[in-house]
């Protein structure tokens, strides 16, 4: 979807379906339904869509048929989990996490700090790093004042799901930067990897979400 005309700058990359594509979930959950009815797995993985990228707000929408299935856990969306804001936004948006004041601007500007951190920025030189952190900033406060004012107070239950990696983290380092085209716009390389992923308390952890059986909150 993402290389749709209708998305080709980041403002509607990032921003909501386009009315077309939304026509289409009714088709693509009909097909997804006919292939997952087939298939015994113990586990299906839906993107919560922090970031709010519309290739995964579309998957997450997709999949909706299968949000309350037990089977089912949400994972965030990496690497926007790691800039500071976006996943709290959007569990809140969700109704995963009670809606809560907070001062845009510095929320944007903590999150174009965790931007800058990563490498589509650290790979540039200092000045156009310090112009993209300023854009970067606009960005995300035009972002998060957006999706605050969508913030919802009911839904579903949800309980967090953390689970220890450290036994896979190395084989799913590996596997990861085989895909080259895009792990090396987010990453430096392995050891700023390690050093995003892993927690010197826990080690490597991955959190999903639940929504629990039968509940409304």
């Amino acid at each position: 979807m993402c290389r749709d005309l209708a998305y080709r700058s980041p403002g509607k990359l990032f921003g909501d379906p386009v009315p077309a594509d939304l026509a289409r979930l009714p088709e693509l959950r009909a097909r997804l339904k006919a292939v997952l009815s087939q298939i015994k797995f113990e586990s299906l993985y839906i993107p919560l869509a922090v970031g709010w990228h519309v290739d995964h707000q579309l998957t997450h929408l997709a999949a909706q048929d299968w949000w309350d299935d037990a089977r089912t856990l949400f994972f965030e969306d990496m690497p926007y989990a790691l800039v500071p804001h976006l996943t709290i936004y959007r569990l809140r948006e969700l109704g995963i996490l009670p809606g809560m004041g907070g001062n845009i601007w510095s929320a944007a500007f903590q999150a174009a700090r965790g931007f800058a951190g990563l490498a589509p920025i650290q790979n540039r030189n200092i000045a156009t790093r310090w112009g993209a952190g300023l854009v970067a900033g606009l960005f995300l406060a035009r972002q998060l004042a957006k999706h605050r004012r969508r913030w919802i107070s009911r839904g579903h239950c949800w309980d967090p799901v953390v689970e220890h990696v450290s036994d896979t983290a190395l084989r799913k380092r590996e596997a990861a930067f085989r895909y080259t085209s895009q792990v090396g716009e987010y990453f430096r390389g392995r050891e700023d990897w390690n050093a995003q992923f892993e927690s010197a308390a826990l080690g490597s952890v991955e959190r999903f979400w639940k929504i629990k059986q039968g509940s409304q909150s």
